[in-house]
């Protein structure tokens, strides 16, 4: 048993260490495109903006049909390591038709197509990935630590990626995702074992639901809609944060960046201690601790004083605070669900959850904007607040109820072996 242990723990840290690489690879891909089209190909704001749309956009809209495909895979392993390696060898074409002087707008946006459709691959991937490697008693904690890490290789993707620039040209500085993506697959390498013990019911068609009962099994768990409306709720105050706290706090823009990754910190935190609190009380208490994290925080960005150093402390916790509170949400919420849910069905469920939840996300960016053209940016910062915290009160019954069951359950067992 104890090797079995032994054994678990090697391939679960072999896997997130390969996506703490994928992610720094990543998040430098996403820093340097938006740079590659303003100093390189002299791009306008709009031609940003298309960049951000095909990214977006191509990832909601492959993700279901990939993950049907995913799900139908014994050999996912062998296959995420396969994705890995053709996503590192992708990227080395920028640097080659920018060497060649063909580089373009439009070969950039179809670059960017295909590179997002091999990341969409992986991400689908890992879901079954974790399941075979994991115990499903586990996968919360394992959740939880994983946000923590891939939030750290974020941090020094998008740290490392403007730093090159100060040698290089950015489609040269793009050779750091091939270098992370290749290093991800050797560690994945260590993995390719797991799919000889792939569970059986990825070989049995009978025991794989239909995408519609995937669906409404998601659907009837209340706290993926609790999420959902979360992530409507934060995407509100999304696009207003910078503008309100440079125009109108007066925070130096210089500052800007240092500031918001306090939220990274507290997302990092969050989920390096997601397991230890979730060992003691049900997920519907994370959830509600977290909803409460984000509340408050959020409605005094309304009361933060203009010119002022207290501001900057202001703002740096109030990052940190909300991004620990959105952490313990989503990560509960999709832990929950990877530690429920079937091999054959685990790529389905998890990209329809994230469909579910990204795609209202958009959806808030559009309300903020238009909430901001007719409604002063303290007081959508105070009903975001507000929401959060009504959220929160819808959260309560459940984890009172839960509560209940776990109680019963456990006078169950007592008296079941007296």
């Amino acid at each position: 048993m104890k090797i079995a242990s032994d054994r678990s723990r090697s391939q679960i840290r072999a896997y997130r260490n390969g996506r703490i690489l994928t992610s720094i690879g990543g998040s430098a891909t996403e820093v340097l495109g938006p740079l590659i089209v303003v100093t390189t190909l002299n791009g306008q704001p709009g031609d940003v903006a298309v960049l951000l749309v095909v990214t977006l956009g191509v990832s909601l809209i492959l993700r279901l049909p990939l993950s049907v495909w995913a799900d139908r895979q014994v050999a996912q392993t062998r296959w995420m390591i396969l994705f890995a390696v053709l996503s590192g060898l992708w990227t080395l074409v920028i640097p080659v038709i920018w060497l060649e002087g063909v580089l373009s707008l439009p070969l950039l946006f179809a670059w960017t197509t295909i590179n997002v459709a091999l990341l969409t691959l992986l991400s689908v991937l890992g879901h079954g990935v974790l399941n075979q490697i994991s115990e499903p008693d586990q996968r919360i904690k394992e959740i939880g630590l994983l946000s923590s890490a891939t939030s750290t290789g974020d941090i020094v993707g998008q740290s490392a990626a403007p730093a090159l620039l100060a040698v290089i040209a950015a489609p040269l500085a793009m050779l750091i995702d091939t270098v992370t993506s290749i290093a991800a697959a050797a560690w994945w390498f260590r993995l390719a074992k797991v799919d000889a013990h792939a569970s059986d019911d990825r070989n049995d068609p009978t025991s794989s639901a239909t995408f519609w009962l995937i669906a409404r099994r998601l659907f009837a768990r209340p706290n993926v809609w609790i999420a959902a409306l979360a992530a409507v709720i934060s995407s509100v105050t999304a696009p207003l944060s910078v503008y309100y706290f440079v125009r109108t706090i007066g925070i130096d823009p210089a500052w800007i960046g240092l500031l918001l990754a306090a939220g990274a910190v507290g997302a990092i935190a969050s989920g390096a201690v997601l397991g230890t609190v979730h060992a003691r009380v049900n997920s519907h208490v994370l959830v509600i601790a977290g909803l409460l994290c984000m509340s408050l925080p959020t409605a005094l960005v309304a009361v933060l004083p203009a010119h002022s150093g207290i501001a900057y402390v202001g703002i740096a916790l109030i990052e940190l605070v909300t991004a620990a509170g959105g952490t313990f949400v989503m990560a509960t919420v999709f832990g929950t669900i990877q530690a429920e849910t079937l091999g054959s069905d685990i790529s389905r469920t998890m990209s329809l959850a994230s469909f579910l939840i990204e795609g209202l996300g958009i959806a808030g960016l559009g309300l903020g904007a238009a909430l901001a053209a007719s409604l002063p940016v303290p007081v959508i910062y105070v009903w975001a607040g507000v929401a959060f915290l009504l959220l929160a009160g819808t959260s309560v019954p459940f984890a009172v109820n839960r509560h209940r069951e776990q109680g019963a359950a456990s006078q169950s067992s007592k008296a079941g072996f007296v």
